[in-house]
């Protein structure tokens, strides 16, 4: 049935609903072991404040709250948790990883979708 969270938990933000398209399976396990005391980096070492210092101009739906809640509900369907496998460093280089690729993407957390995606056509 696709992605059940965000961004595909919001109609109009992200076409993973469409059962027409195909999915891709998830990424290969990265063999890490989960170490005993970890926790979600939303419960542990990333703060709503360093969010903001990250991100201050962000828009919808970028917001510390539906990070959290994104990061929980995919390690409630997934066996290997996201940025809780391995060492703190090496969860902590994840999340840094997963933010700066994210913050590029994203327009610096400003742009909740592509702009113009459909409206740069080349003249000519």
């Amino acid at each position: 049935s696709g992605q059940s969270y965000w961004p595909c938990d919001t109609e109009g933000l992200c076409w993973c609903w469409d059962t027409t398209k195909p999915k891709k399976p998830p990424a290969p396990a990265s063999g890490l072991e989960m170490e005993s005391d970890a926790k979600t980096p939303c419960d542990s070492y990333f703060t709503e404040a360093e969010f903001w210092d990250l991100a201050p101009n962000s828009t919808f739906p970028y917001t510390f709250d539906g990070f959290c809640k994104a990061v929980d509900d995919y390690n409630m369907h997934h066996s290997e948790k996201i940025f809780m496998m391995g060492s703190l460093e090496q969860r902590k280089a994840e999340l840094a990883a997963f933010l700066g690729n994210t913050a590029h993407e994203s327009d610096d957390f400003e742009a909740g979708r592509e702009y113009l995606a459909c409206g740069d056509k080349k003249r000519g």
